[in-house]
């Protein structure tokens, strides 16, 4: 997706390859810095470790080529954006996987001692995270797609609104009844893009009150959570088999004018 490119010459991140002589040879006259390594992250939810290789190939070539002026420990920082899957029915790798990748397109280059950083974020926390939503107002005006109206939206999770994406939607309190048919689930903002999912497979017989769980939301959702429309935040819970913690209070509407003056 173009909204989570990091590489390239046309991007804000990172320094091309064109500059990173120039930017090694000022680390180098400084008293303060030592150069030990390179760091790169080339995009998020890559599916082909492939590509890891060979970003860890061109990095290795580089420091490779001005090795005389490695002052450290050489490290390589491969960043993140290891993929996290939301359908469910998608390939996921085992991080070793990568991390098998990575080493290869290194020791394409370089032969000597080294250390590899990764910073995995969604990886790890994505899927362990869900969103709970009440349903509220039910629309089925023409007897098509019917429309489930819910208590959040875009102001919690707004990676449907930014990036297209879909999160697997379950109805855990009710419709226990009804056939599984195609539902759109909206939010309550005031903004046609505030659309959770266009097409929910949920029963035929979910109602108002029925609580929606929304799997793999455990990353970019509560830290992009904002108070649009004046919507207060979401509480944070975490559950383990040792019980139920609170970690974040729910806001109140009263909260969300704290700062006003």
């Amino acid at each position: 997706h173009p909204m989570v490119l990091t590489t390239g010459y046309d991007q804000q991140f990172g320094i091309s390859i064109g500059f990173a002589e120039e930017a090694l040879k000022q680390i180098y006259d400084a008293p303060s810095l030592l150069f030990s390594g390179i760091h790169v992250h080339i995009g998020s939810q890559i599916k082909d470790p492939e590509r890891y290789q060979k970003a860890m190939s061109e990095c290795a070539e580089f420091l490779y080529k001005h090795r005389v002026a490695i002052q450290a420990e050489v490290v390589f920082d491969a960043g993140g954006g290891f993929f996290s899957p939301y359908a469910g029915d998608e390939v996921d790798h085992e991080l070793k996987v990568y991390a098998d990748a990575i080493h290869a397109g290194i020791q394409e280059h370089w032969q000597d001692v080294y250390r590899v950083m990764i910073e995995p974020g969604r990886a790890l926390v994505n899927n362990p995270g869900i969103i709970l939503y009440t349903a509220g107002a039910l629309k089925d005006d023409r007897g098509e797609k019917p429309y489930i109206l819910v208590d959040g939206g875009m102001s919690d999770n707004p990676r449907p609104a930014l990036y297209g994406s879909e999160h697997k939607l379950f109805n855990i309190s009710g419709g226990k009844n009804g056939e599984d048919m195609v539902h759109a689930v909206s939010g309550r903002h005031c903004e046609s893009g505030d659309l959770l999912v266009k097409e929910a497979m949920l029963p035929s017989d979910t109602e108002s009150g029925d609580i929606l769980m929304s799997t793999s939301t455990g990353a970019y959702t509560f830290a992009m959570a904002s108070n649009y429309n004046r919507v207060p935040k979401s509480g944070v819970v975490a559950v383990s088999s040792s019980g139920v913690v609170e970690l974040v209070n729910r806001q109140s509407f009263q909260d969300t004018f704290i700062n006003d003056i």
